[in-house]
């Protein structure tokens, strides 16, 4: 059997996740057992995915742990992707994992490949049952560190994009590699800094 992860909140947090805007990333808190052995309280959520992705169903998550109560010790925070299910898709394929799978294998013992960890799932939400998930290591800082050192400036490749308050966007330019000056306010939407933020610097791209 799959791992479960059953993910609990109150009333009122339910309604203030599913009645405030999708694509806000404001945490919001609750608690999630893991195969009724583990309990972690005061752990963080909100949908994630991109604005095709995010109002699919069953909804997709990113959590975040407490400092001094890391997922099984070692985790800080990690995604969960309806895309470990077969149905998740639109052809019914299961191309992520592959994927994920086939990179995996190219790499070695101290030099692991630069694929996230990825593992099937349980996945309930107040005891509705969401079927099979995947859990996916985010790409951030650490993730870098454990595969290229820990002196890169990781960026991560955005579409432009303008969200309104009745939840409608728009796309208004893709991400390019294409010299646009050394103004960095022309890169800043197209290059989310996911490392060394406070720097607000992209000099080196």
């Amino acid at each position: 059997p799959l791992p479960l992860y059953r993910l609990s909140m109150d009333e009122e947090t339910r309604a203030e996740l599913e009645g405030r805007q999708l694509h806000s990333d404001d945490k919001l808190y609750g608690s999630l057992v893991l195969d009724d052995s583990d309990i972690y309280y005061q752990v963080g959520m909100h949908y994630h995915g991109s604005p095709w992705n995010r109002p699919g169903w069953p909804r997709m998550f990113k959590l975040y742990f407490p400092g001094d109560r890391p997922f099984q010790g070692q985790t800080r925070k990690f995604n969960l992707s309806r895309y470990a299910n077969a149905g998740g898709t639109s052809n019914g394929t299961l191309n992520e994992e592959t994927a994920y799978y086939t990179i995996y294998r190219t790499g070695a013992p101290g030099a692991p490949s630069p694929a996230s960890d990825f593992r099937f799932i349980r996945w309930t939400v107040n005891g509705a049952d969401m079927g099979n998930m995947a859990h996916l290591e985010t790409v951030d800082s650490a993730y870098c560190a454990r595969r290229f050192g820990d002196d890169g400036l990781l960026m991560k490749a955005s579409g432009l994009i303008t969200f309104n308050l009745d939840d409608s966007w728009a796309l208004s330019k893709w991400c390019e590699l294409r010299y646009i000056g050394t103004e960095k306010e022309s890169y800043r939407w197209n290059f989310d800094l996911q490392s060394r933020e406070l720097e607000d610097e992209w000099g080196p791209l």
